[in-house]
């Protein structure tokens, strides 16, 4: 494992991220990747995604743009969008 892997595993929003769209699918968070599809393979729907954003908002104090978020399919795309946005 690289450096960089290690670092994005241990930040505080990719474990909140990883950790909320494991709760909202109901699996372990150990069964969640960074590249999964959250409607197709998680049966995540779009309000249960509009509330993993929520949450990040809510916990980081940063405010999501609503047309982009129709771009964020996956716990990586939703790691960069918003790792672009705060500053932590």
């Amino acid at each position: 494992m690289t450096g960089w892997l290690k670092n994005f595993m241990k930040d505080p929003l990719y474990k909140l991220i990883k950790k909320t769209i494991a709760k909202l699918a109901e699996v372990p968070v150990s069964e969640i990747m960074d590249d999964m599809h959250f409607q197709e393979v998680l049966e995540i729907d779009s309000l249960e995604a509009v509330e993993i954003l929520h949450k990040v908002e809510k916990k980081f104090k940063v405010k999501l743009i609503d047309a982009d978020l129709s771009e964020i399919k996956t716990l990586k795309d939703v790691y960069n969008y918003c790792r672009n946005r705060i500053k932590i």
